[in-house]
């Protein structure tokens, strides 16, 4: 499959990176015919190409991306809550409206990088770092205030399954609160906690070095279930929900996890080999990213996966994260930040064809 250049219908022999040739527009039913030359900025749409439409067919959310902007270091952690994509990092405050152009100032911690999430039931974020009973929250992203726990948290793994804030602290307790300020400490069985995620409103704690874990929907207590594997200190785990399944992936693995319940799980494996390394949900789409590598996978369902290219190569990808109207944002090496476009019957999906009598190939894209 071809890449993506402008949105236009563009001729290339060869090389799918060197074009040649003019930028032009064919009915689809007359290939070879009537070729009409397009302004290279003219974007192609079934409104104003009908003709075209047998070459157009919708795109899956999540499925194309175009170029959005640049950073000049990795986030591997952007929240957005619906105004602004925000991250911290090394004592910078990251934050951008569209991921295009982002705003870099120094953040009250002058030094460290914090996890970030974000409750959109209470319109506010809540940072944090290990070892560090300060934590800050902000209602815009952009101003933050400093906040204490009542316990120092031994490890930064924060998360909001819709009613409850939930943070491990020590290895035997565990921190809920309603409203980001004021928590209680309910106790939990003496671990090192490794992974935090929800389903629902069910928070999914695991440890390390076991194969237990545990779940909590109520905010006070607790309960020990099994998982299929021990999850051992080199596992790296990946964790997406669309609000009635949850996924736990093992990076630069294959092998994957599905529940309902957060007690039930059916082990699966990935239809398209890549090395996973990050994973994401807009709530209709999963999209998984490599470590590296030239595709990325997509899947409505988290059971049947299909593999899309990236639309630029790189040895490293950073996100992804659900950006402004449910698309996806990613970084990759290069720190150059891609933006999903939205599924839409009006826009060309990628199509490659073949001209019959010249032989030369030309493609159509979204953009």
């Amino acid at each position: 499959m071809p890449v993506i250049i402008n949105g236009i219908i563009t001729y290339y022999s060869g090389s799918k990176n060197n074009a040649i040739g003019v930028v032009v527009e064919s009915p689809a039913a007359t290939l070879g015919s009537a070729f009409i030359k397009l302004a290279s900025t003219q974007v192609l749409t079934r409104a104003n190409y009908p003709d075209l439409s047998e070459l157009i067919s919708a795109h899956t959310n999540g499925q194309v991306y175009e170029l959005a902007g640049q950073l000049p270091t990795s986030l591997t952690n952007i929240v957005y809550n619906g105004s602004y994509h925000v991250s911290i990092k090394s004592g910078k405050l990251y934050y951008s409206a569209t991921g295009a152009t982002w705003s870099i100032v120094n953040f009250n911690d002058t030094v460290n990088s914090y996890t970030i999430v974000y409750s959109s039931f209470l319109g506010l974020f809540l940072a944090m770092r290990a070892s560090s009973a300060t934590y800050y929250t902000s209602t815009d992203g952009i101003t933050w205030t400093a906040r204490t726990f009542p316990e120092t948290p031994t490890v930064a793994l924060p998360a909001w399954n819709g009613y409850f804030f939930c943070v491990p602290s020590t290895a035997s307790t565990t921190l809920f609160s309603l409203d980001g300020l004021s928590w209680i400490s309910r106790a939990i069985a003496n671990q090192t906690w490794f992974h935090l995620t929800y389903l629902a409103n069910v928070f999914v704690l695991f440890a390390a070095s076991t194969a237990t874990y545990y779940t909590c929907a109520d905010g006070i207590t607790w309960i020990a279930r099994t998982f299929p594997i021990t999850i051992t200190p080199s596992i790296v785990l990946l964790s997406a929900n669309n609000g009635s399944t949850l996924v736990v992936l093992l990076r630069e693995n294959l092998t994957y996890y599905t529940t309902q319940d957060g007690i039930n799980w059916t082990t699966r494996y990935l239809n398209s080999y890549i090395a996973p390394g990050a994973i994401a949900c807009n709530g209709s789409s999963f999209v998984i990213f490599p470590i590296n590598g030239n595709n990325f996978l997509l899947s409505p369902t988290a059971i049947s996966w299909s593999a899309y290219p990236l639309p630029a190569s790189s040895s490293t990808y950073y996100g992804p994260a659900v950006s402004a109207a449910n698309a996806f944002l990613f970084l990759n090496a290069s720190y150059t930040v891609y933006r999903s476009v939205p599924a839409s019957a009006t826009q060309l999906a990628i199509q490659e064809l073949t001209h019959p009598v010249s032989g030369l190939n030309y493609f159509i894209t979204v953009l």
